[in-house]
């Protein structure tokens, strides 16, 4: 059964606090799911994903105020990696003793400690003292004014807001073409049902007009229900202006690296789980013996990888190919697979499309060229002779290095299931936008005229 994910979470020993807290931020508008800290956590939901918002207890055992700051932070560091994912989320310290607050943000962040913790992108705090105890103090007026305090955390909930409005549109747009037209006699919410059923299944087939294979009739329906999903999230200009307003008017600075940090949220993926070499855009290690790389691409590895780079000096000599060698010793060979965008939304047994590639670390990257050609393609990148065979994507961020990874257009094959045993694990995964880039490039290579002509 799905169950929504909450965005808010309160954390105390205190049953009363907790339930104190919970309740405010309900009758303020925000959702919460409060946890009971009895010496741990524990519950089938935990770790929660997509948390943005921790009220969070300093002092999580009786008569923890009057012990050592490492045994007080040590039962925060628990409770944060039990009870959420890593992801943007802000801290306000529920608690009678805001003074040990800085103490503990400083001990979560020191990463020789707690290497593991998810940590804070703010903080702030709320006085139980203030809100219990004193007269006139109104608990959800407090909580309130807390949340306001964290700047960065209201355009990024309102992006998700408007990605969840998005869909709602989309669902409700669905839902009224869906309602029986007329009401005659035993027209009740069984017709709506069956109406809506029977809309969501027409889409999932004109998405996937083929037989649908089982198990896989969902990617069919989801890539049919994204058009609306887009539309309706553009669609909201005046959301969206608001949202940018308040990043704009905040202070900033680019981090160390941040072209490649970009890099690996917009071109790359290393979450593989549950992909094989055969889905579109894994890139899956190549385990070849030399002699294999003359059958599988009709060339050896050494030619092949002269091809794919040179010195941006150009020459030659030992010391060249000395060069070269120990960048290819650090590269990771592999295949990208590149089908077409239809056939693995329709669920169609496909032919595997797989397109030599290499990854190699930003460092060698910046000694090495791929090969131009002639002296008149010297401004170029990367191309073979007069066609740009080659493309490359990065800098991006992979196992805490900067790679770039290139595919040779001339080196394009489908590896069968039987022939599957070179290929290793899928490493990463290029985008879609990424993959619908390469298949463009690829067949405007394979498809270029011959034309002959005479000067």
């Amino acid at each position: 059964m799905f169950k929504p994910l909450p965005r808010v979470v309160a954390i105390d020993d205190n049953p009363e606090h907790l339930k104190l807290i919970v309740q405010a931020l309900q009758e303020a508008g925000w959702p919460c799911q409060g946890l009971h800290y009895d010496g741990g956590l524990s519950s089938p939901l935990l770790p929660l994903k997509g948390v943005r918002l921790v009220f969070l207890d300093i002092h999580l055992t009786p008569g923890a105020e009057a012990g050592a700051a490492a045994s007080k932070a040590g039962l925060l560091a628990d409770a944060l990696r039990t009870a959420i994912c890593d992801g943007p989320f802000a801290i306000i310290f529920w608690t009678a003793f805001p003074k040990d607050a800085q103490e503990m943000i400083d001990y979560l962040w020191d990463r020789e400690r707690s290497p593991d913790v998810p940590l804070p992108l703010a903080w702030t705090y709320l006085e139980k003292t203030t809100v219990l105890l004193s007269a006139g103090t109104n608990l959800v007026d407090a909580v309130e004014k807390a949340i306001e305090n964290i700047k960065i955390l209201s355009p990024l909930l309102a992006w998700e807001s408007r990605l969840q409005t998005a869909a709602a549109k989309a669902l409700d747009g669905l839902a009224a073409m869906a309602m029986p037209i007329s009401s005659p006699t035993g027209s009740t919410e069984q017709e709506y049902q069956k109406n809506l059923v029977g809309l969501l299944k027409k889409i999932a087939k004109v998405v996937s007009p083929e037989e649908m294979r089982a198990g896989q009739e969902w990617r069919a329906f989801e890539h049919g229900l994204l058009p609306l999903l887009e539309d309706y999230l553009f669609d909201d200009n005046a959301s969206a202006s608001a949202t940018w307003n308040i990043i704009n008017g905040m202070t900033g600075h680019t981090p160390e690296n941040a072209t490649s940090r970009l890099n690996s949220c917009f071109l790359v993926d290393d979450d593989v789980v549950g992909q094989t070499c055969t889905s579109r855009g894994v890139f899956s290690q190549l385990s070849l013996k030399e002699r294999q790389w003359s059958r599988f691409f009709n060339q050896t590895k050494n030619f092949i990888s002269k091809e794919f780079m040179d010195l941006k000096r150009g020459g030659g000599g030992q010391a060249v190919q000395a060069q070269r060698d120990v960048a290819l010793s650090k590269a990771i060979w592999g295949v990208v697979e590149i089908g077409a965008a239809c056939d693995h939304a329709n669920c169609k047994n496909h032919m595997p499309r797989h397109v030599l590639a290499l990854m190699l670390p930003d460092e060698y990257r910046k000694t090495v060229a791929y090969v131009r050609g002639h002296d008149r393609d010297k401004n170029a990148i990367y191309g073979l002779g007069n066609h740009e065979g080659c493309v490359e994507y990065g800098p991006f961020r992979y196992m805490e290095k900067d790679w770039h990874i290139a595919l040779n257009f001339r080196y394009l094959r489908g590896f069968t299931t039987a022939e599957g045993r070179v290929l290793g694990e899928p490493v990463l995964r290029l985008r879609n936008q990424v993959v619908n880039e390469i298949g463009f490039k690829e067949s405007a290579f394979h498809a270029r005229p011959g034309i002959i002509s005479f000067r």
